[in-house]
């Protein structure tokens, strides 16, 4: 990997009364590094163009020329002129043939019969060597993308988009171009259609450009930062997914012990006999219930409960599961029992305060859904009861990994999310990734329904910013 800064900077200006010993001491530091780039080699193992070693060596080549037009003797100039052909000759050897301004007799001749000043000469082979840093940069990028944040890889790319730009400036004032600036321009150009870069920008002056340039070893820095953290955090993420999998595999397990204890015998818990032995068992099976936390409204474990809840009265540590069980009593015989009219009114005049009061805290919001398989019907509802919002809602179900929605999350500024048809984890990680973007989440219980929703909206905004207005409901 090459220095995060890359440029030469052998001279800090362009001096036109250099002696000859300096220029001699430099022209022999310049070969010497040229050594060390044809030991490394032009092409990689699967043939491809070792690009960064390319244009180093045309910043070298460049540098030679700005030196070849110092005051110096006809014996230096020839020895820097050998070197500027072998350099030609090994670029081409490997396939890079394509003319380029160091390499052309047109531009290689004394100060008052070249196109091009010292000071240009200068330019080009810090841009050269800038622009090999920056295919560098890109090239660790590509293999990281993966792991860094939006902002970051956006910042990065700017600075190396700006690397190629200056370049460009500066050979198309000479009717030139170069293959491997032009390769990279058509790499960022496919960057930078999901989002805006800055270099790209009419507007951006030729100072902000050089920022942007000077600003790549920085930027890239960071970027190498960034990704640590990221990647220890989706390790992170991964190991407690890999957790969360192991105990919702034995959870799995104990509701179906629970399911096949219960239904074990006609008789479980009635026969005298089998009384204590059956009591026993049911403790076992719902202590094992509790350790892995399985909620108490669990409704496979509810169910099987129900038929035995005599077994569970006057049990402090079970009294959960059988609150569940009773208002899930209560529940049905509400359904069987009053004027269903007259219970239907007043719901219903609640919903539509619960509306009235949500109607501000939801316009022009987002709202995403998550968990179960997504209703049309629920969806178009929720839009006509509460108006001037979005609503999506994403499939999901209770093996998806949790990373699968982090996008939507973040996108979103309230984040609605149906518990029965969630893994445990995705509620957890849900809420902690809404509050960082600054988001409402909220939970919903049981069923997905329209009223149900609008419920529990109205439940978490009236708690966080108007507990003395509630409406029943």
């Amino acid at each position: 990997e090459l220095p995060v800064l890359l440029r030469l900077d052998v001279v800090q200006e362009a001096q036109s009364n250099q002696d000859e010993e300096e220029v001699e001491g430099e022209f022999q530091r310049i070969r010497g590094l040229w050594e060390e780039l044809c030991r490394k080699g032009f092409r990689s193992m699967n043939g491809s163009w070792r690009r960064t070693n390319l244009l180093l060596l045309r910043s070298y080549a460049a540098r030679l020329c700005y030196f070849d037009m110092a005051d110096i003797s006809k014996e230096l100039h020839d020895k820097i002129s050998f070197l500027l052909n072998d350099m030609d000759r090994e670029r081409r050897f490997v396939g890079d043939s394509q003319d380029c301004i160091p390499f052309q007799e047109s531009f290689r001749t004394y100060a008052e019969e070249s196109e091009i000043t010292r000071e240009v000469w200068l330019t080009l082979s810090d841009d050269y060597a800038r622009l090999a840093n920056a295919y560098e940069a890109w090239g660790w990028y590509e293999q990281n993308r993966g792991v860094v944040s939006e902002v970051t890889a956006r910042n990065l790319v700017d600075s190396v988009g700006a690397c190629q730009y200056l370049l460009y400036e500066t050979l198309i004032a000479y009717n030139e171009k170069d293959v491997h600036q032009r390769y990279l321009y058509g790499e960022l150009i496919k960057e930078a259609i999901p989002g805006y870069l800055h270099y790209l920008s009419p507007k951006t002056t030729w100072d902000e450009l050089e920022g942007l340039a000077d600003s790549l070893g920085e930027r890239w820095e960071f970027a190498k930062q960034d990704s640590e953290t990221n990647k220890a955090k989706y390790e992170q993420d991964s190991e407690a997914n890999k957790i969360w999998y192991e105990r919702e595999s034995l959870r799995k397990q104990a509701i179906e012990h629970i399911v096949a204890l219960a239904q074990s015998r006609p008789d479980f818990g009635g026969e005298e006999a089998l009384a204590e032995e059956d009591k026993d068992a049911l403790r076992a099976a719902l202590n094992a219930c509790i350790e892995l936390e399985v909620p108490p409204s669990n409704k496979e474990v509810r169910d099987a409960l129900t038929p035995l809840r005599e077994m569970l009265v006057g049990s402090e540590e079970y009294r959960l599961f059988l609150r569940e069980i009773e208002r899930e009593m209560e529940r049905l015989n509400a359904l069987t029992e009053g004027d269903p009219d007259e219970k239907d009114v007043v719901f219903d005049t609640g919903f539509e305060l619960q509306k009235g009061y949500l109607k501000p805290f939801v316009k022009d919001k987002k709202v995403l859904l998550l968990g179960g398989t997504p209703r049309q019907y629920t969806v178009e509802n929720l839009r006509k009861a509460l108006e001037n919002m979005e609503v999506v809602w994403r499939e999901s179900d209770k093996d998806d990994p949790v990373e699968r929605f982090r996008g939507d999350i973040g996108r979103s500024d309230i984040v609605v999310m149906f518990q029965e048809f969630v893994r445990h984890g995705m509620s957890e990680k849900g809420q902690e990734w809404t509050e960082e973007n600054k988001g409402e989440f909220v939970p919903v219980p049981k069923g997905y329904g329209v009223k149900m929703i609008v419920g529990s909206l109205y439940e978490h905004f009236s708690r966080k910013y108007d507990t003395t207005g509630a409406v029943s409901g």
